[in-house]
């Protein structure tokens, strides 16, 4: 089973590469510019003894903000399953299943980018199928989300473009990235293809709207690889513009919160 393994860039000529790692590193320019814009304007405060950032340096903020972002607290969304279990359950599952396609993307670049060539055979099939169940629940996750703010919304909620455009930009990533695997399967038709259960499903819907043709499915499925690029680079890009931004800001106001707490606990032990 040592050749079952896939080819990453199948059917992307050149030129389309050398544009998507010239876009890749454009997006993460612009997040780290953003992040950075964003520390920035945060740090004038370091002249008043009472700002949580006084006498920080962008390091020691950005430091403070991963520590937050991947403490316990943020992965089991405790604060949120205080005020309700069902969007504390939600909301810990996108952070799993998110956090779980970032790591398979990055294992799958370090496997093809430094010729590792250690995703073949049962390790390949275990994580296509850790994949395709990661993205099925945050696509589960993204329509409550969607549901929840524009369908079934309360009065307390108060939604704005920028929810709608980043929801949007997730549920897009998710459908195109199944699409563009559901392709692939059909084309090929491996005899593992049922290990990647819903890019297996979306073959059989592929199959029965092209009908086999296999040149149906090559212009497809660049145009669909194509378009997952651009919403997952888009993404990056405008997470540090966005209310999203709240995944490092939060981490920073509850640590020095903490901080704080901690300093007055031990002022009050003095006295």
């Amino acid at each position: 089973m040592t050749h079952v393994t896939r080819e990453v860039f199948w059917n992307i000529p050149g030129v389309f590469r050398t544009v998507f790692y010239a876009s890749a590193v454009l997006a993460s320019g612009l997040f780290i510019s953003g992040i950075w814009v964003k520390f920035s304007v945060w740090l004038r405060g370091k002249d008043n003894p009472d700002d949580i950032v006084y006498g920080m340096r962008g390091i020691e903020l950005a430091r403070m903000s991963l520590k937050g972002l991947f403490s316990k607290e943020c992965f089991f969304a405790k604060r949120v399953f205080e005020k309700s279990r069902v969007r504390g359950v939600v909301l810990v599952i996108t952070i799993w299943s998110f956090l779980t396609l970032f790591m398979g993307t990055v294992i799958l670049s370090l496997d093809y980018d430094l010729r590792l060539n250690f995703l073949n055979g049962m390790a390949y099939l275990v994580y296509s199928m850790i994949l395709d169940i990661a993205g099925a629940l945050l696509g589960i996750c993204i329509i409550f989300y969607l549901g929840r703010r524009y369908v079934f919304r309360s009065e307390n909620i108060v939604s704005s473009m920028d929810d709608a455009v980043i929801l949007c930009l997730l549920l897009l990533i998710i459908i195109t990235g199944f699409s563009t695997e559901g392709l692939r399967l059909a084309y090929f038709r491996p005899p593992s293809m049922d290990w990647s259960p819903v890019g297996y499903l979306f073959a059989r819907v592929f199959e029965a709207v092209f009908g086999g043709i296999a040149s149906s499915y090559i212009l497809a499925h660049r145009l669909v690889w194509l378009s997952h690029a651009a919403s997952a680079l888009s993404f990056i890009a405008y997470i540090p513009f966005s209310k999203q931004f709240h995944m490092f800001s939060a981490q920073i106001v509850t640590s020095a919160a903490i901080k704080h707490n901690e300093k007055l606990r031990g002022i009050l032990h003095e006295g």
